[in-house]
C-alpha cells in the first residue's frame, strides 16, 4: 500500500511541476512607464477587435468580390495592413490582453477560466486620459478591473444575450456600434462628457463577437459568418464618419484587427495558421498609407501566394507579431508602453517624422530594457555569485552603451542610426527577458526528469521482484544481502545529498515548490538504491546466463521508438503510419509461427489490419457538420470481416 500511496504524491508533483516550468507569470513589477517627450500624432484612438476573423477569410477576393468592401478601400488608398500572428492559446481573453497590454497571457488565469485577472497588468486603457469600451461581459470589464479613478467606462451586453446556438449573432456587433453612436449623442448635451471626448489620448474601443459566435455555430465558409464581416465592414464605416462629422478634424487614428482566427471546422486555441493568422488594417491619423511593395524591403514584408490571391500584391505588406499592436497604439497617441509589453514598435506603420518614429521606438526600447534590468536584477540577488549564469550579450556595461549611443544619435539628429540601435537593443531585451523567465527551467526540467527515471525503474523493479516466477524464487537471496551494511551506506549518500539540496535553495531563495521537486528525485533514487538494486543486478545475471541481454535491448529500443513515433505524430499525423507498419511487423519478426500455420495467418492478419489502419494517418482531416456514411459503412463491414476472421482461426 505504501507503494501506492507514494506513487499518487509523486504524480501530483510532476503534474504540478508542469505549471511551475513551462507556465510562470510572465508579469513582474517595479519598472517605470516609458514615453516619448514629442506631442502625439493623433490625438484619439479606435480599436475595433473583431473576435475570432480569420485573416484569409477577410483578405478573400474570390472572382474580384469582397465581403469588407470599406476596409479594403483603406488598404488601397490610405493605410498599411498585415497579418498578425497570435500565440497559443488561441482564446479571446489572451488575444485582447496581447493586443492591449502587449504580453502574452498570464497562464495562471487557466484555472479561472480565462475571467479574472489572478495578478494585475498594465494595458494601453491604464495610461489613456478616458477610455471607452463596449462588448462582451466575458472580455471588456478585465481591463476595468482594478481602477479606481474612474478614466474607464465599459458596457456591455448580458451574458444570455451571447447565445451560440442562435440563427445570427451579428445583432451582438450592431448592439456595440449603437452603443458608440448612443455615446456621441449624449456628447451633445453633456458638456463634461463633451469635453472628455475631445480630450488628448483618447481611446474608444469596440469588441465585436459576432464573428466568433458565427464562425462557431455556422463554421466559418457559412452564409451567416460573411454576412457577419460585411455588417462588421459596414460598422468600421459608420463609426469613422460618425466621428469624422463629431470631431471635425483629421486627429482619429484607427486600428482594425481580431484576437484569433478559427479552423473551418469551427474551433480555436491551437496552433493551425487558420487559428493564429488575424488581419491588421490601420489607418488614419499617423498612419503610413499604401506603398508600392518594391521600395520597402524590411524585414516585416512578408510576400506568398495568398498575397495575390488576395489582390493587394500591389500594396506593401506588414505583419507583426499581436503584441506589437499595443506599443504601435501607444505610439500612435503617445502614451508609455504598457510596462509589461514584449512587442516591439512596426514603424513602417507610422507615417510621422524620422525624428518621432525614433523617439517612440526608444520609448520602447527604454520600457523592453527596464523590464530585462529588473528581472535580472531579482534573479541576480537570488542566486549564488558562484553558479549564477548571467546573459552576456547584454551585460550592464552593455546597457549603459547602448543608451549613450541612442541618446548621442539623437542629439545629432541622427535618426536612422537611432532606429538602428534601438532594434538591436529591442532584440537583445527580448531575448534576455526570455533567458531570465526561464532561468529556472533546465534545472527543473533536469530534476523532475530525474526523479519521473527513477520512479520508472522503481515501478520496472516492483513488477521484476513480485510478478515474475524466476525472481521470486531469487527473492530470498535479493532480500538476504547484507542490510545493515547496505542501510548504513546508502542512508548516509542520501542525507548528504539531500542535506545540500536544501541548503542550496535556501540560499537561493528558491519558492517550496522548487525544494519539492529538487528533493524528488534524492528521495525516489535513495528507495530505488535501496530496496531494489539488488533486483537490478540479480536481472543482469539471469539475462547474461541466458544470452538474453541483447534481445532485450532490441526489444527495449523498439519500445523507445514507438514512443517517440507516437511523440512526433502530435506535429506529423504521418508519423502514425510508420508506427503502424512497425507494429504490424513485430509478429512477423519476433515470434516463430506456430504448428500448422496458424501464427503465421494471424500475423499476416494483424499485418493487413495494420495497413489498413495506417491509411487513415494519410488521409486529409475531415471534420465538419456533413456525415459520410459511406465512411461509417466500410469500416462496419471491415470490422465485420476481422471479427470473423478471428473466430475462424
Amino acid at each position: 500500500m505504501w507503494l501506492y500511496l507514494f506513487g499518487f504524491v509523486v504524480h501530483v508533483v510532476f503534474f504540478i511541476s508542469v505549471f511551475d516550468i513551462y507556465f510562470r507569470t510572465p508579469i513582474i513589477h517595479g519598472m517605470e512607464p516609458q514615453s516619448s517627450p514629442l506631442p502625439p500624432s493623433a490625438k484619439r484612438l479606435v480599436l475595433f477587435v473583431a473576435d475570432g476573423l480569420r485573416a484569409d477569410s477577410f483578405y478573400n477576393y474570390t472572382n474580384g468580390i469582397t465581403m469588407a468592401p470599406y476596409l479594403r478601400s483603406v488598404i488601397v488608398h490610405n493605410g498599411t495592413w498585415g497579418v498578425s500572428h497570435t500565440h497559443v492559446p488561441t482564446e479571446s481573453r489572451p488575444g485582447h490582453v496581447a493586443i492591449l497590454a502587449g504580453l502574452y497571457e498570464d497562464p495562471s488565469a487557466i484555472a479561472r477560466g480565462w475571467r479574472e485577472n489572478p495578478v494585475h497588468f498594465d494595458h494601453v486603457f491604464n495610461q489613456s486620459t478616458y477610455a471607452w469600451a463596449w462588448g462582451s461581459p466575458d472580455i471588456v470589464p478585465m481591463f476595468a478591473a482594478g481602477e479606481h479613478s474612474g478614466h474607464i467606462t465599459t458596457e456591455t451586453y448580458t451574458a444570455e444575450e451571447e447565445d451560440f446556438a442562435s440563427a445570427d449573432s451579428s445583432t451582438l456587433d450592431t448592439w456595440v456600434f449603437d452603443k458608440l453612436d448612443n455615446l456621441l449623442d449624449r456628447a451633445a448635451t453633456d458638456k463634461q462628457l463633451h469635453e472628455q471626448l475631445h480630450s488628448d489620448r483618447v481611446i474608444l474601443f469596440l469588441h465585436l463577437l459576432g464573428l466568433d459566435i458565427n464562425g462557431h455555430a455556422h463554421k466559418p465558409h457559412s452564409r451567416e459568418y460573411l454576412n457577419n464581416i460585411k455588417l462588421v465592414d459596414q460598422g468600421v464605416e459608420r463609426v469613422v464618419q460618425r466621428l469624422n462629422s463629431f470631431y471635425g478634424d483629421k486627429s482619429t487614428a484607427y486600428v482594425f484587427t481580431a484576437d484569433h482566427g478559427m479552423t473551418s471546422w469551427g474551433s480555436h486555441g491551437a496552433g493551425e495558421a487558420s487559428e493564429t493568422e488575424t488581419p491588421i488594417v490601420a489607418w488614419g491619423a499617423g498612419v503610413s498609407g499604401p506603398h508600392d511593395p518594391s521600395s520597402f524591403q524590411a524585414s516585416r514584408m512578408v510576400f506568398d501566394s495568398r498575397v495575390t490571391d488576395w489582390g493587394l500584391g500591389h500594396v506593401r505588406r506588414h505583419d507583426v507579431h499581436q503584441a506589437d499592436i499595443a506599443p504601435l497604439m501607444a505610439a500612435l497617441i503617445n502614451i508609455p508602453v504598457p510596462v509589461n509589453n514584449v512587442g516591439s514598435l512596426p514603424v513602417e506603420y507610422l507615417s510621422s517624422s524620422l525624428q518621432y518614429r525614433a523617439e517612440a521606438l526608444f520609448a520602447n526600447a527604454r520600457q523592453l530594457l527596464a523590464q530585462y534590468t529588473v528581472r535580472r536584477q531579482r534573479k541576480q540577488a537570488d542566486m549564488l555569485l558562484l553558479i549564477f549564469s548571467p546573459y552576456r550579450p547584454l551585460m550592464l556595461d552593455d546597457e549603459i552603451s547602448y543608451i549613450s549611443t541612442i541618446r548621442i544619435a539623437l542629439q545629432k539628429k541622427n535618426y536612422e542610426q537611432v532606429i538602428k540601435t534601438c532594434n538591436t537593443l529591442l532584440h537583445l531585451s527580448e531575448a534576455g527577458i526570455a533567458y531570465y523567465h526561464n532561468y529556472d527551467r533546465p534545472g527543473l526540467t533536469l530534476s523532475i526528469t530525474a526523479a519521473f527515471l527513477g520512479w520508472i525503474a522503481l515501478i520496472i523493479c516492483q513488477i521484476l521482484q513480485h510478478d515474475t516466477s524466476v525472481l521470486r524464487m531469487s527473492r530470498n537471496s535479493i532480500e538476504g544481502r547484507t542490510a545493515a551494511k547496505k542501510s548504513s551506506f546508502w542512508c548516509r549518500a542520501v542525507l548528504v545529498w539531500g542535506l545540500i539540496t536544501v541548503l542550496l535553495n535556501i540560499v537561493q531563495q528558491c519558492p517550496w515548490q522548487h525544494h519539492v521537486y529538487h528533493l524528488l528525485p534524492v528521495l525516489v533514487w535513495g528507495v530505488l538504491v535501496y530496496k531494489w538494486l539488488g533486483v537490478l543486478r540479480v536481472c543482469w545475471l539471469l539475462l547474461r546466463d541466458y544470452n538474453m541481454v541483447w534481445e532485450t535491448a532490441i526489444r527495449l529500443l523498439g519500445i523507445f521508438i514507438a514512443v517517440q513515433i507516437l511523440v512526433l505524430s502530435f506535429q506529423a499525423r504521418v508519423m502514425l503510419c510508420a508506427g503502424l507498419l512497425c507494429a504490424g511487423a513485430w509478429p512477423l519478426v519476433f515470434y516463430s509461427p506456430t504448428a500448422g500455420g496458424g501464427g503465421t495467418s494471424l500475423a499476416l492478419g494483424w499485418l493487413g489490419a495494420c495497413i489498413l489502419l495506417s491509411s487513415f494517418a494519410i488521409l486529409p482531416p475531415v471534420v465538419g457538420m456533413t456525415p459520410s456514411y459511406g465512411m461509417v459503412e466500410f469500416a462496419g463491414l471491415v470490422a465485420l470481416v476481422l471479427a470473423c476472421f478471428a473466430l475462424y482461426w
